[in-house]
């Protein structure tokens, strides 16, 4: 009896695993399977879209069309300012994840994001909204004077018009 009790159980945790995994239901509560989840480093890897980075690839054409990407230092500059462009905007990312979440969980899927899944918590995307900001912030530190002010005004620009548009533009 104890034997198929334990069986029983087993299966049923089984069945939540799967259910979490695969479906678009919230998940906060759904036990040990989503808390493990909630802290894997592959589903703040996908919060971050790292996959978007290559967008911001536009910061090197003015380096390509002046043929200046071999000269070394202008080319760690672009380089610095290209990270430092990305983790801004996977910060904005993960904002807007944050902010569309309740939309996202009935999107067939959208649902499927880390936050919306409930597989990311909102106080975790918020540190590592804090943390990207962070990165970009403190790499701009290692561009001289000039340059740092440039790219800093353009982040700061993108910014802010990526929070109007996650918080009332889009609507």
């Amino acid at each position: 009896s104890r034997e198929n009790t334990d069986s029983a159980n087993q299966e049923s945790y089984w069945n939540q695993v799967r259910e979490s995994q695969s479906g678009c239901r919230d998940n906060r509560h759904s036990g040990l399977a989503n808390k493990e989840r909630s802290t894997e480093m592959k589903d703040l890897l996908l919060l971050l879209r790292p996959q978007q980075w290559l967008k911001n690839m536009f910061i090197f054409l003015p380096l390509f069309f002046d043929h200046k990407l071999t000269e070394w230092h202008v080319l760690m500059s672009a380089i610095i300012a290209f990270f430092a462009y990305c983790f801004a905007a996977s910060g904005i990312y993960c904002l807007n994840d944050m902010i569309d979440m309740e939309a996202d969980k009935r999107h067939p899927k959208k649902c499927k994001r880390p936050i919306a899944s409930g597989r990311v918590s909102k106080t975790m995307a918020s540190v590592l909204i804090a943390l990207c900001l962070l990165a970009s912030f403190i790499m701009l530190f290692a561009l001289n004077a000039d340059a740092r002010w440039k790219v800093a005004i353009v982040i700061a620009i993108y910014f802010v018009m990526n929070i109007a548009y996650c918080l009332k533009l889009k609507q």
